[in-house]
């Protein structure tokens, strides 16, 4: 985490004597409040409904087709799910989802087809 690692080089530029005692504790106050602020909101963040969020991916390609959906719509999904989408023509060869949608569609891969899914290793793309 970047603010570990804020908190690492504070410690260093203290002890080599680059910072006076009093600049070093103000600033890892500063640091650790943010880093504890930051945990808070992850700990209270709902946790995601994966059963019911992977059945409703499912459904997903009837509602982006559903004439009632704007191409507006659609790209603002894109943008909120996914941090890189490749298209080449009219084929996708590229989704990469956002880090807090990968659970979602891990999960999705694995109810459709269990027996499968171990094939998705640690780090490799969905």
């Amino acid at each position: 985490m970047r603010l570990d690692n804020a908190l690492e080089r504070l410690r260093k530029q203290h002890l080599w004597g680059d910072i006076s005692d009093e600049r070093y504790r103000s600033e890892r106050r500063s640091l650790e409040a943010t880093r504890q602020s930051l945990l808070n909101k992850l700990h209270s963040a709902p946790a995601m409904d994966l059963e019911r969020a992977a059945k409703l991916l499912q459904e997903f390609p009837r509602v982006w087709n559903h004439p009632a959906v704007s191409d507006e719509q659609r790209q603002e999904f894109i943008r909120e799910a996914f941090a890189e989408v490749r298209i080449d023509g009219r084929n996708l060869t590229k989704a990469l989802p956002r880090p807090q949608y990968v659970p979602l569609f891990a999960y999705s891969i694995w109810i459709n087809n269990p027996s499968k899914s171990s094939r998705f290793g640690r780090g490799e793309r969905i």
